[in-house]
């Protein structure tokens, strides 16, 4: 009888198997390590319920926010504010306060707000058109300066720390903002990131990232808030700390925007038009309302802002205006002065049709009523309106206004006017 024969494996068969053996093996002893068995549920719930735990997140956001604070709170200081002539409020109130350099500090108090007496040593140097503050701090310890962020990508939302300032001192809050877009801020002489969601932002609060870099300075910005940047903020706290004189300057001269009317009219579409000009200032017999100033030591002066930036950084240095007038640009050299108010005294009434004006000494005429229907109110005159100057008269009599709104022959009529105390230009179309 012959013997029964097993079938034999190849030999490569066996080897192939034994390294496909090795290799599971070593997937598995990988796979423990790095993914080790879950510690057994002590409590007997089941593990599908898991997911309906909340997580504890709060306590890492804290844990977050309490690191963040320890850090920033050596530069930050709480300072009390007051609202109008010294006059305390009735619940207190304050601001917060950077150290930028070791003893000097910025903070945006705001409109009509003035740092209560004691709070600080000294304010250095009040910016007019920014409001921004740069304060000398008491001497003490030297406080760190946080470190400036830089916007790297603008896009996505990101969350960030906001300060909110108390009698007890400074704290962080979390405020998520959305993408961020540069916007032209002449007033800071830079630019300001205008967020596409800011319900949280305050302005004056100064923000700061996760990691502690000072981002910037919340402000308004053409009635919405935005986010100055650290590096320009600090670049404009530097140019007020070198100043040696920060007393208010003018160059006795009122300004409004270019419209396109206006632009039309007088032939030039780029500056700011002249409303009024003091007699005694420095503009006094160089300048005329109805001039264009449209830049000034090299630099355009596109907007109100920009007028309002230059003049701001002027101090006592003279300047020269690039000046638009009966169709050619001319420079007009201007040195500014402490700014003084001078009162008008105001003459009998006198009726015109359309308009009840009365002689206002040096001035021109003040409307004191308007009928209704008539030229004047299509022009949009008030009461109260003081008329500086109708076509090329300068401070006009009703007589004269009456007679210049008379022999219009329908063409355009230029109309300066100033209206508690602000001063306009108007184009009169009848």
């Amino acid at each position: 009888m012959e013997p029964v024969r097993r079938p034999r494996v190849a030999r490569e068969t066996r080897l192939l198997l034994t390294v496909a053996l090795l290799a599971v093996a070593a997937l598995w002893a990988l796979a423990r390590l790095r993914f080790p068995d879950p510690p057994p549920n002590r409590q007997g719930v089941a593990s599908i319920l898991a997911p309906l735990v909340p997580p504890q997140g709060f306590s890492g956001l804290e844990r977050q926010i309490a690191d963040l604070s320890s850090r920033t709170s050596p530069g930050l200081e709480a300072l009390a504010v007051t609202v109008g002539s010294g006059t305390a409020v009735t619940s207190p109130r304050y601001v917060a306060a950077l150290r930028v350099h070791d003893g000097v500090a910025i903070a945006l108090p705001g409109p009509g707000v003035t740092f209560a007496p004691g709070s600080v040593a000294a304010v250095a140097s009040h910016d007019a058109v920014t409001g921004l503050a740069v304060l000398r701090l008491p001497s003490g310890p030297a406080a760190p300066s946080a470190p400036s962020w830089f916007l790297r990508d603008p896009g996505p939302p990101r969350y960030v720390m906001q300060t909110t300032a108390s009698a007890a001192g400074t704290s962080l809050v979390p405020v998520l903002v959305g993408g961020l877009s540069p916007s032209d801020a002449p007033l800071w002489s830079g630019v300001a990131w205008v967020p596409g969601t800011s319900a949280g932002l305050v302005p004056g609060a100064i923000l700061f990232t996760s990691e502690g870099e000072w981002i910037g300075l919340v402000v308004r910005h053409r009635g919405t808030p935005a986010i100055v940047p650290a590096d320009v903020v600090s670049r404009l706290a530097d140019r007020r700390l070198a100043r040696a004189d920060d007393s208010p300057r003018s160059l006795g001269v009122a300004v409004q925007p270019m419209t396109a009317a206006l632009g039309d009219l007088l032939g030039f579409h780029t500056g700011v038009a002249v409303t009024w000009v003091a007699a005694d200032g420095p503009a006094g017999g160089r300048l005329q309302v109805a001039d264009v100033v449209h830049a000034s030591d090299g630099q355009l002066l596109s907007t109100v802002e920009h007028w309002d930036r230059h003049l701001a950084d002027l101090g006592t240095a003279p300047t020269v205006l690039k000046v638009w007038r009966e169709r050619q640009s001319i420079d007009v050299p201007l040195t500014p002065v402490a700014i003084t108010a001078a009162e008008v005294p105001v003459a009998p009434a006198r009726r015109v049709p359309g308009i009840t004006a009365r002689v206002a000494a040096g001035a021109g005429s003040e409307v004191t009523a308007v009928q209704p229907g008539s030229l004047a109110e299509a022009a949009g005159l008030r009461a109260g309106d003081v008329v500086t100057r109708i076509g090329s008269l300068t401070a006009p009599s009703p007589a004269q206004i009456r007679d210049a709104l008379g022999a219009t022959a329908g063409r355009p009529v230029l109309m300066a006017i100033t209206r508690s105390g602000q001063h306009h230009l108007m184009v009169i179309t009848p």
